[in-house]
């Protein structure tokens, strides 16, 4: 029989969390004073925040895009039949999109970015179709990009100081750009271990200035404290990680790619004989702890003398010992991430320890997920509806 060795290093830290009108994470794109027609309305009478709205959506995998309506606290939801639609103005609302609602780009423009724009063009004179402002770009050399607001039928030219600034959300606009802005690729850059194409670490910093990946290299290459930098091709965004984060799981996103200067690796990654997999930063829910067993050596040496035991989870922080058998040893592995929470739990007023936590949600089968706050000594369970939304910093 194969056995597979789940290492969980580390647990959720909780926080209580209010959005601002930015962009929340696992969304694309945030538009304030605005919605599209069309949506579901969930749960009709129920009081709505905005973050509870986020997290619904978030929670629905059918669902692309939410409307949130702070004058009656309704949340709306719109599945892809609906997601693209045309953006509408409404003041007391907010629409947030899960997906890039993209539009062709038209001959002699490598993207056409809809319902963004870029700050810092130079407004041409005179009124504008779409047609037009990209015929207007067209005949001009140093137009490199262009924004196009149909709102005012108005044109927005950008040099190459500005056509690879960051993408910003706003409703009515539809950003061209001739040449394409990705410049990251697979391609392990001198002085780097990786290069991850499709993925990014949650808990970086970003870099403001930086708005290439040219930059966003050399910068990182040239500061010591930066240990790795995730390049967003989409937003053309730059962000830096210090060894506090560096080493954190790689998340899936599509327009990202993280680059990492040393390789992640620890002993305790090492496959042992007899197993056939080491899985770092994850464990499987529903193992039974094994109180008498306080080390690495002895939880492996145990697990591999009893038939019984398929797999095992290590808490390195507590040094416990979880086997499971079996009826749980492939079940899916659940990361376990410092510094992260999911909004939404349930907080458990008498539970006040890390350990007791831990041991309450893996022996109650609704939990599938929990954060605990070593600040405020607190502990939030989460069920199937929230344990899968995002992860926050």
């Amino acid at each position: 029989m194969v056995k597979s060795l789940c290492l969980m290093l580390c647990v959720l830290a909780a926080a209580n969390f209010t959005w601002a009108q930015t962009v929340p994470t696992g969304y694309v794109s945030a538009s304030s004073g605005f919605h599209i027609i069309g949506g579901t309305q969930q749960l009709p009478g129920t009081t709505f925040t905005l973050t509870t709205c986020l997290a619904l959506c978030s929670g629905i995998s059918t669902c692309e895009a939410v409307d949130y309506n702070a004058n009656d606290s309704t949340c709306f939801t719109h599945t892809s039949t609906t997601s693209c639609d045309t953006l509408v103005a409404k003041t007391s609302c907010s629409n947030y999109r899960k997906v890039s609602c993209s539009v062709t780009a038209p001959s002699g423009y490598a993207s056409a970015n809809s319902g963004f724009h870029i700050t810092g063009g130079t407004l041409q004179s005179g009124t504008f179709t779409t047609a037009t402002c990209l015929a207007a770009c067209t005949a001009v050399s140093t137009c490199l990009a262009v924004d196009y607001d149909s709102s005012t039928s108005t044109c927005w030219f950008h040099t190459s100081t500005t056509y690879c600034n960051t993408l910003l959300a706003k409703a009515a606009c539809t950003n061209y750009r001739k040449t394409s802005c990705t410049t990251s690729t697979g391609t392990v850059p001198t002085g780097y271990s990786s290069a991850n194409v499709g993925s990014h670490i949650i808990g970086g910093t970003l870099q403001t200035g930086i708005s290439t990946f040219a930059l966003c290299l050399s910068t990182c290459t040239a500061t010591t404290t930066c240990a790795a930098f995730d390049w967003n091709s989409v937003d053309s965004a730059c962000w830096f990680h210090s060894s506090t984060t560096a080493c954190n799981s790689l998340t899936t996103k599509a327009a990202c790619t993280n680059y990492r200067k040393t390789a992640c690796t620890t002993t305790t990654s090492t496959v042992p004989t007899g197993y056939a997999s080491a899985s770092a930063g994850f464990h499987i829910i529903g193992g039974t702890i094994q109180t008498s067993i306080t080390t690495l050596a002895l939880c492996l040496s145990t697990c591999t003398a009893t038939t019984t035991c398929q797999a095992f989870d290590w808490n390195a922080s507590l040094n416990q010992c979880w086997f499971h058998t079996s009826t749980t040893a492939c079940n899916s592995l659940t990361a376990a991430s410092a510094g992260f929470h999911i909004i939404g739990g349930t907080i458990q007023t008498s539970i006040t320890t890390l350990a007791l936590c831990l041991s309450t949600c893996t022996a109650t089968t609704t939990c599938q997920a929990f954060d605990w706050n070593a600040s405020l000594n607190q502990c939030w369970f989460h069920t199937s509806i929230t344990a899968c939304n995002s992860l926050t910093a």
